[in-house]
C-alpha cells in the first residue's frame, strides 16, 4: 500500500463507521416511533387507516435496515386491529338491532 492510499483508506474506514452509527441511530428512532404508534393503538383497541398506513410506512423503512424480528410480530398485530371505520360500522349495526 502506497503512502498516498493510507490516508484514503483511513478516511473510508471513518466514513464507514459513521454510516453504521447513523444506520443504527435511525433504526433505534424508527423502532421507538413504531412502539409508540403500536402502544397507542393497542390501548385504544383500534387504529385509524392513517395510523395503520403511517405504521406500515415506518415499518418498511425500519425493515429495510435489517435486524427486526420483534417488529414483525408487532406489525402483524397492528394490521389485525379494527379500523375506526369498522368500529363505527359495528356500532351503527348494533344500534339498528336495538
Amino acid at each position: 500500500v502506497t503512502e498516498a492510499v493510507i490516508p484514503l483508506r483511513d478516511e473510508v474506514a471513518s466514513i464507514s463507521k459513521d454510516l453504521v452509527l447513523l444506520k443504527e441511530g435511525n433504526q433505534a428512532l424508527l423502532r421507538t416511533k413504531l412502539y409508540n404508534v403500536y402502544d397507542e393503538c393497542m390501548n385504544k383497541g383500534f387504529a385509524t387507516i392513517d395510523e395503520q398506513q403511517n405504521f406500515e410506512n415506518l415499518y418498511q423503512k425500519y425493515h429495510s435496515l435489517g435486524n427486526n424480528g420483534v417488529m414483525d410480530s408487532k406489525r402483524q398485530e397492528m394490521l389485525k386491529l379494527p379500523t375506526s371505520k369498522a368500529i363505527k360500522k359495528k356500532r351503527l349495526n348494533e344500534n339498528k338491532d336495538n
